[in-house]
């Protein structure tokens, strides 16, 4: 009984120890899920705020987009007008000017005989008015000149205008299109990002949750510890000296049992050497 004793003595504090080593490892174990949860929960953050600016910078990307297309309609738009313009514009200068050159021609074919064929039949008038007219044929023929001169300054203006307007309509649409692409390549690139934290947004959820059910799990095993250990280890002295105390009452009891043997045995032995002298003094006698 006292070896049986001593064994659960022993037990006891192998539960004691293996109670505080369990119950360690299980706070242990919660506090680096919490450290884990914490930084998912973190992680979820930074991909949140990831997602909103990559959605913001799309949207403004996409807005600069369709603000570049808007004006290159209108600059094409604008350019049809002008080129509309300069060819109405040009066309009727230029049957001004023919119109003017045709009656310069025949000024010159009726007043300069010497200049136009037919000249000999034309009705002969006096060397004054042939002086006369050919000084109004000057003046008719210099004004005539100069707006010759002038519309054809003016189709050369418009032509070097026209020409200008195009290569600015052509730089635009290059420049637009540079600008295009590039804010095209920010969409994609922005959309990439967006879609990777996306998926990690997810991935740090499904992490959460998994963490999340195995520090329940955790937490009710501590509990289950506490509720099967708290009392052992707060009474743990108490439970030593409890032990110690039955072993001791069963060691005196022990004794207590091993000293009634003794006399017993030695009572036993004090009668038989009595009966043994009683037997030799009645030898030969009758003993009754």
């Amino acid at each position: 009984m006292v070896v049986l004793m001593k064994e659960k003595a022993a037990a006891d504090i192998a539960r004691v120890e293996y109670c505080n080593k369990q119950i360690d490892s299980a706070q242990g174990k919660a506090k680096g899920l919490k450290r884990k949860l914490a930084g998912e929960k973190l992680k979820i953050g930074e991909q949140d705020e990831i997602v909103a600016a990559s959605g913001a910078g799309i949207a403004e990307a996409g807005e600069i987009i369709q603000s570049l297309d808007a004006a290159t309609a209108q600059a094409g738009t604008q350019r049809k007008a002008e080129n509309a313009a300069y060819v109405e514009e040009t066309s009727t200068d230029s049957l001004a000017k023919e119109l003017l050159s045709k009656a310069k021609a025949r000024l010159n074919a009726f007043y300069n005989p010497s200049m136009g064929k037919g000249s000999a039949s034309l009705v002969q008038i006096s060397e004054h008015d042939q002086l006369s007219s050919r000084q109004a044929l000057r003046g008719v023929v210099s004004l005539l000149d100069k707006l010759i001169t002038g519309l054809g300054k003016e189709l050369l203006e418009a032509k070097l205008q026209d020409e200008n307007s195009q290569k600015d309509y052509e730089r635009l649409l290059a420049d637009s299109a540079t600008k295009r692409a590039t804010y095209v390549k920010t969409i994609s690139e922005k959309e990439g990002s967006k879609a990777e934290a996306e998926t990690s947004r997810v991935n740090f959820k499904e992490a959460m949750e998994t963490e999340g059910a195995e520090l329940m799990a955790v937490a009710e095993y501590e509990m289950n510890l506490h509720q099967e250990c708290d009392w052992m280890i707060a009474n743990k002295d108490l439970i030593a000296k409890s032990r110690d105390a039955e072993a001791e009452q069963l060691r005196q009891a022990k004794d207590v049992l091993s000293g009634a043997n003794l006399s017993f045995l030695q009572g036993g032995a004090s009668n038989l050497r009595g009966g043994n002298a009683l037997r030799v003094g009645c030898h030969g006698m009758a003993c009754r």
